[in-house]
C-alpha cells in the first residue's frame, strides 16, 4: 500500500468510528431522555391534601382527585417543578389542576390556579368520599 491509500483508509475508518459514536450519543440520549416524555394529559379540579419536598430539591404535593370516570376519589402525587409555585399552594384548598402523566408512571404539575368557587360549591364531595 501507498502513503495515500493508507491515509485514506485512516480517513475512512476515522469517519465510522465518528459516525458511530455520534448514532450511540443518539440512541442513548432518546432512550435515557427523550423517551420518557408524556403519554397523558389531564385537567381537573381537586384538593391538595398534603404537601412535601425531598431533601429541598423535589417539590411534591398530594392532591384528591375524582376516579377516572368513577365515583370514588384517588389521591395522586404530583411533582412541582417550580419552588415558587410550590411555596404559593396551600393544603386544605381546592384547585383546577393540569398535571401530565409521564411514560414511567409520575407525575408532574402542568398548571394550577385556585379554584375557591368549586370548593364551595362540591366540596362536600370531596368530605364524603
Amino acid at each position: 500500500m501507498t502513503e495515500i491509500d493508507s491515509s485514506l483508509l485512516k480517513n475512512r475508518l476515522g469517519k465510522r468510528v465518528i459516525l458511530m459514536i455520534v448514532i450511540l450519543m443518539g440512541w442513548f440520549s432518546y432512550n435515557h431522555f427523550i423517551d420518557n416524555r408524556m403519554i397523558k394529559s389531564t385537567s381537573t379540579f381537586g384538593l391538595v391534601t398534603y404537601k412535601y419536598d425531598i431533601n429541598a430539591k423535589d417539590y411534591f404535593i398530594k392532591i384528591k382527585l375524582y376516579g377516572d370516570g368513577s365515583n370514588y376519589m384517588v389521591d395522586k402525587r404530583i411533582l412541582v417543578e417550580d419552588r415558587n409555585v410550590w411555596n404559593l399552594l396551600e393544603e386544605g384548598r381546592f384547585y383546577g389542576i393540569t398535571f401530565n402523566e409521564l411514560k414511567n408512571g409520575n407525575f408532574v404539575l402542568e398548571q394550577i390556579d385556585q379554584a375557591d368557587e368549586f370548593g364551595k360549591n362540591e366540596g362536600k364531595l370531596f368530605e364524603e368520599k
